[in-house]
């Protein structure tokens, strides 16, 4: 086990020296989204954090590391797919949005990306080759915003790309990048942080982190999979509107260990099965802390 160790010790070093050298305006967009998460975790905290060091390590490294490996393969993705897009959206509509003013292109734009979101991200629950890459990312049993990160690059890429194709399809994608930029750097550590928040105002429509939170559930149906509306779940009948909060995360494998950066990497050709979460009507116990 030690060269294994000394290796995977060495991959996180290298990964997280070159996201320094290289991509120093990432880390400081990861540095913001992440304060401000952190920030809603102090103020309203959730469980007891029982985070390792070793943990620590493994998803900073995904955090600052993945982008070397994300983009690439999203790129390539997207310029495989984008022919296609831009051919099933009639000229027309294309033209009819650029004539919006900014504001109604901004909408648009927002309600058909978080929809591609939702589709992707079910996809990645239902589809056993993408599932063997978005287990890692459910691999982590103590929830919060750094836990956003643990994703494999590829699952990173797929959501990427499909979520990115709505802007390229309707030729936006240069005037509305900050709506990307929402879906998937800021948001979602909000919706994966250890906080309390309560917020039933707003629960049917927006993703919190008590509606995320089920998402990761051990032993819960594979349900929530909205990514910034939740209003797509309530539509299309997946959503799970439990109280309270579970007390287990995570899809109990241990050969995605949390101190294991590489094996996690690896994981979907080295794995020899990749069971999913539970199936419908089974649930793990709910916390006590109130709802």
């Amino acid at each position: 086990m030690a060269p294994r160790r000394a290796l995977n010790a060495a991959v996180c070093v290298a990964m997280a020296g070159a996201a320094v050298t290289l991509a120093w305006q990432v880390l400081a967009a990861l540095a913001i989204a992440g304060a401000a998460a952190a920030s809603i975790e102090v103020l309203r905290p959730l469980h007891p954090r029982r985070r390792t060091g070793a943990a620590l390590v493994t998803d900073l490294t995904h955090a600052v590391g993945n982008r070397f490996l994300q983009l690439p393969a999203a790129l390539a993705a997207l310029t495989m797919l984008s022919p296609a897009a831009i051919w099933l959206v009639p000229g027309p509509v294309r033209s009819g949005l650029h004539g919006l003013p900014w504001w109604a292109q901004t909408v648009i734009l927002f309600v058909l990306s978080d929809l591609a979101n939702y589709f992707g991200h079910r996809a990645l629950h239902r589809v056993p080759l993408l599932w063997r890459f978005h287990a890692v990312h459910h691999s982590s049993e103590q929830l919060d915003w750094l836990a956003t990160a643990r994703a494999h690059p590829l699952d990173q890429a797929f959501t990427v790309a499909t979520t990115a194709l709505p802007s390229i399809a309707l030729g936006v994608l240069d005037t509305q990048p900050w709506v990307l930029t929402l879906l998937f750097l800021y948001y979602p550590f909000v919706s994966h942080a250890n906080a309390d928040l309560h917020l039933p105002e707003i629960e049917r429509i927006v993703v919190t982190p008590r509606f995320h939170h089920w998402h990761h559930a051990a032993a819960t149906p594979t349900t929530n999979f909205g990514g910034f509306l939740a209003v797509w779940d309530h539509l299309f009948g997946t959503a799970d509107a439990a109280d309270g909060f579970p007390d287990r995360y995570g899809i109990g494998d241990a050969t995605l260990g949390s101190d294991d950066y590489l094996g996690q990497l690896l994981s979907p050709l080295t794995r020899r099965t990749a069971p999913r979460p539970g199936r419908r009507g089974e649930r793990g116990r709910a916390s006590a802390i109130p709802g």
